[in-house]
């Protein structure tokens, strides 16, 4: 309260209001937080880096896609199928602020498990493409696979020690946009979605002062939010139905409610063994030091759950977005 907020630079006016929602909701003092928040990404669309990155374009781009998925949906799907012979990644995928950080933190614990946190590889494969069309990704043979799975890894083993034997997790939430393309030259490939509450994602983001780039941009408007939501989930609708993807689904309320059955149904998916060590993930975390992601100092606390259905304490400002996320809360089981 002491702070006068027209002293501060545009970049500080983001994390002074991100703190001050913070300290309100930490009292219970919820429709306060709330302006907060609000005001915070206020300041964030006046800054100099938003107004720099191309949010529009990208949303853009993700309609694009979900379009020709809807207007493929219905035909026949001529794919030549094949066995790739080089490695299949495994991706962890989902929506932003729906626990992708505390899962990475506790697979990257297990020995056998190796996780390369949003990384450029998929956008390497993407830059190697002239046409980015679902047709002509669809259209891509074994071959021309083959070749572009190299440029990926490439990419990963300037952040990844190759060759040790270790299964390697690729963790970037909204690779879910790119599943047609990862499908096309992983067809193997095995993907661990990880979900939350959707009015707890949309409300998450909403209260994060991200680091900018043009996905991130899309977070700073509780709508624009909602039906990014909306289009990645749908997209992961008709992907599953189109390319009948091997995927394991685990819920951020129920890792938090029984820690040791969910990290076992995941590793069962992977393969692998439980280790002790697991249950010591936030060692894990302390010793990787910085944690790329605005949930790195979450996940070196133990296990919290009031974070759970905090959307209920929002609930008079989130009905236009409860209406909209109805179908994914009624699918979802929540």
């Amino acid at each position: 309260e002491s702070i006068k907020i027209e002293e501060l630079t545009v970049g500080r006016k983001p994390a002074f209001w991100k703190l001050d929602g913070e300290l309100r909701q930490q009292n219970n003092k919820y429709a306060e937080a709330f302006h907060s928040f609000k005001k915070m990404n206020e300041q964030v669309t006046l800054s100099h880096d938003y107004k720099h990155e191309e949010a529009r374009d990208y949303f853009a781009s993700q309609e694009e896609t979900l379009a020709q998925l809807r207007e493929s949906k219905d035909k026949t799907l001529n794919l030549t199928g094949y066995v790739a012979a080089w490695a299949q990644p495994i991706f962890l995928i989902g929506f932003p602020r729906s626990g992708t950080t505390l899962l990475d933190t506790v697979l990257r614990t297990h020995s056998s498990i190796d996780v390369v946190e949003e990384r450029p590889m998929v956008s390497a494969m993407e830059e190697a493409l002239a046409d980015l069309s679902l047709s002509a990704i669809e259209g891509i043979g074994p071959q021309d696979a083959k070749k572009i799975s190299g440029v990926y890894f490439n990419e990963l083993d300037k952040h990844l020690e190759l060759g040790k034997g270790a299964l390697d997790v690729e963790k970037l939430p909204l690779n879910i946009f790119r599943l047609p393309l990862i499908n096309r030259i992983f067809p193997q490939a095995r993907y661990i979605l990880a979900l939350r509450h959707p009015l707890d994602c949309v409300l998450s983001c909403l209260m994060q002062n991200f680091q900018l780039n043009a996905a991130m941009a899309n977070m700073v408007n509780l709508n624009q939010i909602a039906e990014l939501y909306n289009m990645s989930m749908e997209t992961l609708r008709l992907c599953q139905a189109r390319y009948d993807l091997d995927v394991c689904t685990t819920r951020y309320e129920d890792l938090v409610e029984d820690f040791d059955a969910e990290v076992q149904k995941i590793l069962r998916f992977l393969g692998l063994n439980w280790e002790q060590t697991l249950s010591n993930y936030r060692e894990t975390a302390l010793a990787r030091g910085k944690i790329n992601t605005p949930s790195y100092h979450q996940v070196t606390k133990p296990i919290y759950k009031n974070a759970a259905y905090r959307w209920r304490n929002y609930e008079e400002f989130l009905v236009g977005q409860k209406k909209k996320l109805q179908p994914w809360i009624d699918k979802f089981g929540y």
